[in-house]
């Protein structure tokens, strides 16, 4: 348990190194496409620190290139890394 607690907090501590230098040197979509790019990796990287698996049913029904909404009603707090992990998109939060 200890060694899962450590591997996570390098985990987030390496994350938010590489996000400060994505966002200092990067401007624009290329800023936004990284930024989604090092979430998703990092979110898959927490899980499996977790030991959480994930089953995805109907991305079929997801075009890359289409605009979308996703909704989650939280059942956790790792409802945003299970979207991060299996979708590249960005974060609107109320």
């Amino acid at each position: 348990m200890i060694l899962r607690l450590i591997r996570l907090a390098l985990t987030l501590i390496g994350f938010m190194i590489r996000a400060f230098f994505v966002k200092l040197f990067n401007k624009g979509n290329a800023r936004n496409f990284k930024l989604t790019a090092l979430t998703n990796r990092y979110s898959r990287k927490i899980l499996r620190i977790f030991q959480v698996r994930i089953e995805v049913e109907g991305a079929e029904r997801l075009v890359d290139d289409t605009p979308c909404l996703i909704l989650s009603n939280h059942m956790s707090y790792l409802d945003i890394l299970f979207i991060a992990a299996v979708n590249k998109s960005m974060f609107l939060s109320n």
